[in-house]
């Protein structure tokens, strides 16, 4: 395990020192990761939802509260107790919590899914943003490569057992209801 964590180390920093450093990106990352997974683009993202979903069926609005809560709550306040894992000391406008796994990352995948099961049109775009605010947290030097995989990953399987859940509890109701 050592031996892992410092090749994320290394690896981490590597890739902190080799982006290009523009004020654009600077500006576009720090707006990614202050709105984080779940804050300012998830309330856009299911405002164009709403606006664009043919069925005008609302119920997701919901399950993605849902999903996206208990995916923050895990993450934050149990997981990241749990590893206690030091943030790198790439940047000093970081918080100063634990960093792995990154809740940034949780929420925007656990997002990503739960909008993308919703509305299946715009799933490509939905993960492409979820992996944008998962790279402004490596860009940024708040989290390691791995925490942000790792972060990433428990968001997308919490969505994907609520998702299990629903579809087994509509199997079940739609069978009790024929007999």
């Amino acid at each position: 395990m050592p031996y892992l964590l410092s090749l994320d180390a290394r690896l981490t920093t590597y890739l902190f020192h080799i982006m290009p450093r523009l004020s654009f990106f600077d500006v576009f990352f720090s707006f990614l990761s202050l709105s984080g997974g779940f804050a300012v683009w998830g309330i856009v993202f299911i405002f164009l939802l709403i606006l664009f979903e043919e069925r005008r069926n609302h119920t997701f609005l919901l399950y993605f509260i849902a999903g996206s809560s208990f995916t923050f709550l895990l993450v934050n306040n149990i997981l990241k107790e749990v590893f206690m894992r030091t943030r790198p000391l790439l940047n000093n406008t970081c918080p100063r919590d634990f960093s792995f796994p990154s809740t940034h990352a949780a929420t925007a995948f656990a997002a990503a899914v739960m909008l993308s099961y919703f509305d299946k049109k715009r799933a490509g775009f939905y993960y492409f943003v979820a992996f944008l605010v998962s790279f402004s947290r490596i860009y940024l030097g708040c989290h390691y490569l791995l925490d942000v995989v790792f972060g990433g990953l428990v968001g997308y399987l919490i969505v994907k057992i609520i998702l299990f859940i629903k579809s087994s509890y509509r199997k079940k109701g739609g069978t009790v209801q024929k007999r």
